[in-house]
């Protein structure tokens, strides 16, 4: 009995050493270490950049080239520059500039605005999952550290009876009123606090460094908690990772992206009208010196791509379906 008041007495001086902490402060303190979100906020960076990547697609490019060549007179074209400084008739050097405007895609830059715009509210509903669980993940440490501590608090109350009791116990059995045998029973039940005590110290102990190491303490740091008896009003604030999960939402975003991925994978077999300008000078040693220019409207129709266009609609169509079926399944387990 002396030996396990001792060793509670330890595990009060070990939860001193490590600086206690309120929930609402474990919560905040999480969410700024956390890595998960951390990388849950650059995706949401990535989702915005690549809707601004799409909106671009309305915006005209601008090219500006440079050659100079020797030689036979040869074709240049695979140079990508739109003008008659990449003809087959023409050799030295010279420059040009070339103006493209998409005038109507008939809905391929709108369909991919809408899937970057659709990616980028999923992964903001993303990140608003990652932080219920961050959440919840600490709350689960917390109040597992809380509910320890108060059973550490009732097994040294159990001790302190035992040991009354035991003293007890031995005074009749040496008075003759009380049996070796229930002076045994009475050891046993001593015993079985005193094991059970120093289970708890050992739990607790890890449970104060995991708590420690999900707010971001270095060197396994503990980190401790309230007994969860003490009327604490952090306690009363759960609300803030009780909420409502948002694994419905998540699966509802991600539906959304893939059927807007379909339809922009569709308008892939629409055609393309667009606008062409360019200008350029270049020095020709077969034939003068001299300005040109070019301007036009050219309207493209995709006819034959070897079925990439096709198994990209078909995969479109698989995915958006998986996650569909998804949404009925979040409603299952939410």
């Amino acid at each position: 009995l002396i030996c396990f008041a001792v060793v509670l007495n330890i595990a009060s001086v070990s939860s001193l050493h490590a600086a206690e902490i309120s929930l609402n402060d474990a919560l905040q303190e999480a969410e700024s270490y956390s890595p998960k979100l951390k990388s849950a906020s650059l995706q949401t960076k990535a989702a915005e950049q690549n809707e601004r990547d799409a909106r671009a697609g309305y915006l005209p490019t601008v090219d500006l080239a440079f050659i100079g060549s020797d030689g036979s007179p040869g074709s240049f074209a695979f140079l990508g520059v739109d003008n008659n400084i990449s003809a087959a008739d023409r050799i030295g050097e010279g420059g040009a500039a070339t103006v493209r405007q998409t005038i109507w895609d008939f809905g391929r830059t709108s369909n991919a605005i809408n899937s970057a715009t659709a990616e980028r509210d999923f992964q903001n509903v993303s990140a608003s999952l990652s932080l219920s669980e961050v959440d919840l993940q600490v709350l689960n440490v917390y109040l597992t550290c809380s509910f320890l501590k108060s059973a550490i608090s009732d097994a040294a109350f159990t001790a302190n009876q035992a040991k009354l009791i035991a003293a007890e116990t031995s005074n009749y059995v040496r008075s003759g009123q009380r049996s070796v045998i229930e002076k045994f029973l009475v050891d046993a039940q001593a015993k079985e606090a005193e094991t059970l005590g120093a289970e708890l110290t050992a739990r607790i102990d890890n449970v104060e460094q995991r708590l420690g190491m999900l707010i971001g303490r270095p060197n396994g740091e503990k980190v401790s908690c309230p007994n969860l008896s003490k009327p604490e009003a952090e306690i009363q604030k759960l609300e803030k990772s009780t909420r409502r999960s948002p694994i419905l939402d998540v699966f509802l975003a991600s539906s959304k992206v893939a059927k807007f991925r379909l339809e922009q994978a569709k308008s892939e077999e629409n055609p393309m009208l667009f606008a062409l300008a360019t200008g350029g000078y270049f020095h020709d040693i077969q034939m003068k010196d001299g300005w040109n220019y070019s301007a036009g409207v050219a309207l493209t129709f995709p006819l034959f791509d070897g079925f990439h266009r096709d198994a990209r609609i078909e995969f479109q169509k698989a995915e958006s379906e998986s996650r569909d079926a998804l949404i009925d399944y979040s409603k299952q387990i939410v």
